[in-house]
Order: C-alpha cells, then structure tokens, then sequence
C-alpha cells in the first residue's frame, strides 16, 4: 500500500451521553424509549474501511485500512469525569496471499481523556485518536419511532496520512429508526447525518488544508442495555482541498465493531505458561518455572515490566511480564537461520507450547513484537524483525489459534533488554515477545 495515498479514517467513540435509563422486557411493547450508554469497564474497536480515493479528480485505487484500538477505563472519584486511556493500532495489511494471515501494524497511537456525565470529551494526551470526539450522541429524554434530535461533535482528519490531525466540528442530525436484533442481540437502529465542512480553523491542524465538503450516512446500532454502537456502517463522499490546487476525494463505506472481551484470568494464563516451560523437547532435562519474581524487568530501553513468572533450565528464556497493555509472553532464545525468518526445526516443540498459552487467554488479542540485536544496519533489522514477528504469528495461526486475533509489528535493535556488546546479550536482544491485551 501507498502509504503516502493511504487515509486515516474515521474511527467513532462509543462512549456516548451517560444519564438514568428506564429499561422495558423486551417482550413487552413500548410507545416509547430511553436510550443512553450504562456499560463500565474497558472495550475495543475494530473499523474497516473500503474507500475509492481520486487525486485531483483522478482515480488512484482502492484505500483499505484497519484500525484496531483497545480502551481501558481507570478509576475514578464519584460525580468527576471518568478517565479512559488505550492505544490504537493502525494496520497496514488486511490481505495476504488469498489466506488468513496476521496483519501487520503501522502505527501505535496513544489515546487519553475524560468523559463528564453528559458526555462531554477532554483529551489529556490527543494525537488525532479517537478521531471522533462525542460520536453518537443520544437524546436527553425519550424517543419514539421517527423522532430526531441533533448534537455537535469534533472529527480528525490526515487525509494525504501527513500525521498531522486536523480537528473538524461537526453538526450531526440524527433519528430514531425503532428496536431490531444484530448478532442475536436486541439494539436500538439510529441514523445519522452530517456534511464534511472546515469552516473553524484548527491551530494545531495541518495548515496546508484549506477546505472541506462532502457527506456521511451511518446507520447505528446501539445495545438495548448498555447504549453501546455494536456495528456503525458509514457511507462516505468526500473531498479535502489543499492551498496548493490538491484535492483528494474518498468514497466507499466504513463498518466499526465494538466488542467487550472478558477480562483474561492471569492465575490461568500463569498456570498454562509452566506447562509450556515444561515442555521441553524429547531428550532435554525437564524444566521448572519460577512465579512471581520480584523484578522491575530491563533497564534497557522501553520495554520493562514486573517479571510474575519465568522458565528455569532448558527453558529459561520464556518470561511472562506485566505490562500496562496486559501480559508479556517473551521469548528471549528462539533460534531462526542467520538473516533469515525461517524456523529452526528444533524450536517447533516451543511454537507448540506457546500455542498452549495463548489458547489459555478465550477471546484475547494478541500483538507479536520481533526485535533483534543491534549491530549498525538499523534498516536491515527493523526488516528483518518484522518478518520474523510475522513468521512466528502465521505459525501459531497454523496450530489453530484464528488469524484476526493477532497483530505484529518490528523494532530492529531499538527496545534492547540486554547489552549489545557481549555474545550473551545479543541473544538476549533477539528474541520475539508476544502481548496479550486488555
């Protein structure tokens, strides 16, 4: 894909206004109801796009892009703003080869901010995520079939992917379309409208963006019981114009799917990881597992954490971490062919294994990281630990673990846990690590 022609796009908030609700059966008719959002904890999204995109009124392809993000929710004092903070993973792959496959990550977004009783948005960390702010919004009071109502909200836009987000207010006419049933679950249908414009300068947005119009269709389908937008499809048209005479247009649509994993129970992570550092192959001395270490993880670069586990003996370099974005699986010694992602076959006992352990964690997601040691060719190994991360995620998808629950992405040298100047802590440094995400 070309990066410098892919489009950020649209990804809404499903936190919405926050009220009282009153709550019919569901077999019982209703003239009319109450909609807002109730549910607590954290969530995560995933938005596909399939975009037709005209540079000056040329057309240049199809833009697809996915854009997987996870939010947690953070305790709060009553009657105050509720904190929220996640990442969002922009993918830059969505197809491969005709197969399933794991989809490699572009981009990792930090996102924080607070959401007060009326929904009401303020960013503390904001780098364009979420790119809708207070998107959708529901009415105060009850609605019957037909009715409307109307609610602003902020939109970000990178249409030529500069990454420089620009902030757009918008106007969104809404109506209540009536009760239906989506993936077996009762939702409230809504519809929305609202026309691109940028008529309020952006301070912080990209200069060069001069103008904005065009038009949004979504239908909405929101949760009977806790007002979350299960499934928003969006219809898009339209173009953003550049001091310079560029235009650049989209059309096509956006599908956004909100889903609410369970919380994955460490002990049975922890459990399934000492049978894996046990599983050592045929003819190796049985290893053992030491929990709860004590240790702040590395000093070196970025990625430490509270080491709960580790593998002894033959084992030795499978750690399990806490991380904030949930629990590390590291892999400090698995040995691929000089330069190359291939496998060595003797490793294949240890794919099996860690299969085992990510099975443990029902309905997780998980992000492979590869880094390797750092030895002056920074471009070659940040390839390189890309491809090997790849490798290690198709494989694990090979032993039955589904393809869209796996994201990959590669650092070269940058994140070393050990020091680069001894045999021993390069083979430390090459290693692949494996989040589980909450």
């Amino acid at each position: 894909m070309n990066r410098n022609s892919a489009y950020i796009p649209a990804v809404f908030l499903l936190l919405v206004t926050a009220g009282l609700c009153s709550t019919a059966a569901a077999e019982e008719p209703v003239s009319s109801v109450s909609i807002c959002y109730s549910g607590s904890g954290g969530y995560r999204m995933v938005e596909r796009t399939d975009l037709s995109r005209y540079l000056n009124g040329k057309y240049t392809g199809l833009t697809r892009r996915e854009v997987r993000s996870f939010i947690d929710m953070h305790p709060s004092a009553e009657n105050t703003p509720q904190k929220y903070s996640g990442t969002f993973y922009v993918l830059e792959e969505t197809i491969r080869n005709s197969r399933a496959s794991a989809q490699g990550v572009s981009g990792m977004i930090p996102a924080s901010f607070t959401l007060s009783p009326n929904g009401t948005m303020m960013m503390s960390e904001d780098n364009g995520y979420p790119p809708f702010r207070g998107f959708p919004a529901y009415p105060a009071s009850e609605v019957r079939t037909g009715d409307t109502w109307q609610a602003s909200a902020v939109r970000c836009v990178d249409p030529l992917n500069k990454g420089v987000p620009t902030r757009m207010k918008i106007f969104v006419a809404y109506e209540y379309v009536g009760e239906g049933d989506w993936n077996e679950r009762p939702i409230y249908h809504i519809r929305a409208k609202w026309a691109t414009r940028y008529r309020e300068r952006d301070s912080r947005g990209d200069p060069d963006l001069k103008d904005a119009s065009g038009s949004h269709s979504a239908d909405i389908y929101a949760d009977r019981e806790t007002g979350a937008a299960l499934l928003v499809r969006d219809t898009v048209d339209e173009t953003f114009s550049y001091i310079d005479g560029t235009t650049v247009r989209f059309r096509g649509s956006i599908l956004l799917f909100t889903e609410f994993p369970p919380m994955i129970d460490k002990g049975v992570v922890v459990t399934a990881f000492g049978r894996a550092a046990g599983a050592v192959p045929d003819g190796a001395v049985t290893s053992s597992v030491q929990a709860e270490v004590d240790s702040p993880g590395s000093s070196f670069g970025d990625s430490a954490g509270r080491i709960i586990a580790a593998g002894t003996g033959n084992s030795s370099g499978l750690l399990i971490e806490e991380v904030p974005e949930g629990l590390r699986l590291s892999i400090r010694n698995i040995r691929f062919e000089a330069d190359s992602d291939r496998i060595l076959p003797g490793e294949r006992w240890r794919l099996d294994a860690i299969a085992e352990v990510l099975r443990s964690a029902d309905g997780a997601a998980f992000l492979v990281e590869g880094h390797t040691a750092a030895t002056g060719k920074p471009d070659g190994e940040k390839e390189l630990s890309v491809q090997r991360a790849r490798r290690i995620a198709d494989e694990l998808i090979l032993r039955g673990i589904p393809a869209d629950r796996f994201l990959y992405a590669g650092y070269g040298g940058d994140r070393p846990v050990a020091p680069n100047d001894t045999d021993e802590g390069r083979a430390q440094n090459r290693r692949v690590e494996i989040t589980i995400l909450q």
